[in-house]
């Protein structure tokens, strides 16, 4: 039986054609063939000494026959744990995206694991997803090719499958007051408003610190509030920082919460300064600087989440 996770970074590419279709694979694990099969993006496991975007241009060329010198940055991070090939894998995949018209996959550079694993591969468009009765990963792949069919500007997402009900994980998020144990960052201290948020327009505080501004205060403006399903909110500069009084940038935090089954939860953080200052985005690298923090943060979230869930059973 399999019980200690083996960490596996790893490095998938969303290939989107104009009209929004996306190249997926289908294959399962042949170590376990009574489980069946899933579709997934081109993409796999980072080998020592390369880069995220060194294995996702190997692993393109190998199982697509595409060859590019430049696939841009990361703008997904997707954390899963699973039973592979006899092992249990602790997956982190980056994700990248390249926008292009449809072509012909080439296999004749299938590695022999590639070969025992992929058994077909095609086109899908949003709709033929929308009706998808199938697997497919990762679970938000409709959003992710609807969000970067064109270039977002400054977008950048995290996911990770929790296993509780969405409820009990929104109850978590829009609770000011478990924002200090669930921020990755480090930066937030403590809630300066203690009720939970009901509803777009909320107004909450909470007091930060950061190593250049000392510590300070950010009002966040809840503009996103759909129970259970998703929250978001615009932070705005408040008391001890430097810009106190100035319009909010409009950069923004989302969480969106998709159920899986009865009690699990795929939660999707998102960061979105596209509406922020060019100074302000370049500061961050279009969000990139904040994925660690992100992936961060869910991990934090699993934690509360099925820690509070062991102290009610």
């Amino acid at each position: 039986m399999v019980t200690e996770a083996t960490l596996r970074p790893a490095a998938k590419v969303l290939l989107i054609a104009p009209d929004r279709s996306v190249l997926l694979f289908r294959g399962g694990d042949p170590g376990r063939p009574d489980d069946g099969t899933w579709w997934f993006p081109p993409g796999g496991g980072v080998e020592p000494g390369e880069t995220g975007a060194d294995a996702a241009r190997r692993e393109l060329a190998e199982e697509t026959g595409l060859v590019l010198a430049d696939l841009g940055p990361v703008v997904h991070r997707r954390h899963a744990v699973f039973e592979f090939d006899g092992r249990l894998l602790d997956s982190v995949e980056d994700y990248f995206v390249v926008r292009g018209d449809r072509f012909d996959v080439a296999t004749d550079g299938w590695t022999d694991l590639e070969r025992s694993i992929l058994e077909e591969h095609r086109w899908w468009t949003l709709a033929e997803l929308a009706e998808a009765v199938e697997p497919i990963y990762p679970e938000n792949v409709a959003w992710l090719i609807e969000t970067h069919a064109t270039d977002p500007g400054a977008l950048v997402s995290v996911a990770r499958r929790i296993a509780a009900p969405a409820a009990v994980v929104f109850a978590v998020l829009a609770d000011p007051c478990r924002h200090p144990e669930l921020d990755g960052s480090g930066m937030v201290r403590g809630a300066r408003t203690t009720a939970a948020l009901s509803g777009v327009g909320d107004v909450f505080t909470v007091a930060m610190h950061f190593p250049a501004l000392g510590d300070y205060e950010m009002n966040n403006h809840v503009v996103e509030f759909e129970r259970d399903r998703r929250i978001g909110w615009e932070p705005a500069a408040g008391r001890g920082h430097p810009g106190d009084g100035v319009e909010r940038w409009g950069h923004r935090w989302s969480y969106v919460l998709q159920p899986d089954g009865p009690d699990g939860t795929i939660v999707t953080e998102i960061y979105d300064c596209s509406r922020a200052p060019s100074a302000a985005r370049a500061s961050v690298d279009d969000g990139r600087l904040w994925l660690d923090a992100m992936a961060a943060t869910l991990a934090r979230l699993d934690d509360i989440v099925i820690g509070a869930g062991r102290a009610v059973g």
